[in-house]
């Protein structure tokens, strides 16, 4: 699966997943102009609906990713029939109301859920931890929104096929080693930068923004 993604498919998904914003479907971004060295990007995957504006219509790159945005993003890369999608409504629809996610994200959680991104209790912590509530200016981990990507990509098999691996960030044993494959084959697959976010440190507990993504891009 790594070997067939190359250099353009790694910059659009980071942008996917890791440096985008949620609703309202403009063309184009008066923030984001031409000449900016991911427009096309950006461009493309708005124009499939998958990166979307905030209401005012601008972008907004510089600001950080909530945990649900992360999800619809993340769900662009999974594909349900209409009965898998039905079928995960009725297994996963009462939980979602009863944590009251907001009904723009509901069924890219119930996509995530179905195909095993994340679990029933990693939702409900993240409900529990106030990253699910309207309007939250908390967000999720570099880390986790890492290892969601990886499981929502398909790596997890390729990852757990992988011998010991040691990770090339300054903090690698900080990182619990139950993440080492997965974050291994993002590496591999040309998603994550083996330099992190310049200096060799991967800062697992920060949240991403576009400036310190755009210099992992850039160096690669």
């Amino acid at each position: 699966m790594n070997k067939k993604i190359t250099k353009s498919l790694s910059l659009i998904l980071v942008l996917l997943i890791l440096t985008s914003s949620i609703p309202s479907f403009a063309a184009t971004f008066p923030d984001v102009p031409s000449k900016h060295w991911a427009y096309k990007y950006i461009e493309d995957m708005t124009k499939k609906g998958i990166i979307t504006g905030h209401e005012d219509g601008k972008y907004k790159p510089n600001d950080s990713v909530s945990y649900l945005e992360n999800l619809k993003l993340i769900s662009g890369l999974i594909t349900l029939s209409t009965e898998e999608l039905n079928a995960g409504k009725m297994a996963y629809g009462s939980l979602l109301n009863e944590l009251k996610i907001d009904g723009w994200a509901q069924e890219a959680v119930i996509k995530c859920l179905y195909r095993d991104v994340i679990t029933e209790a990693e939702l409900k912590e993240a409900q529990s931890k106030g990253l699910t509530s309207v309007g939250t200016k908390l967000r999720p981990s570099r880390l986790v929104i890492s290892i969601y990507l990886a499981k929502a990509m398909g790596l997890e098999e390729l990852a757990n096929s992988k011998p010991v691996v040691v990770l090339p960030y300054k903090e690698s044993l900080k990182i619990e080693t139950k993440y080492h494959r997965l974050l291994s084959v993002l590496i591999d697959a040309g998603v994550l930068n083996p330099d992190g976010v310049g200096d060799g440190y991967f800062e697992p507990n920060t949240a991403v923004t576009y400036k310190k993504i755009q210099l992992n891009l850039l160096s690669r």
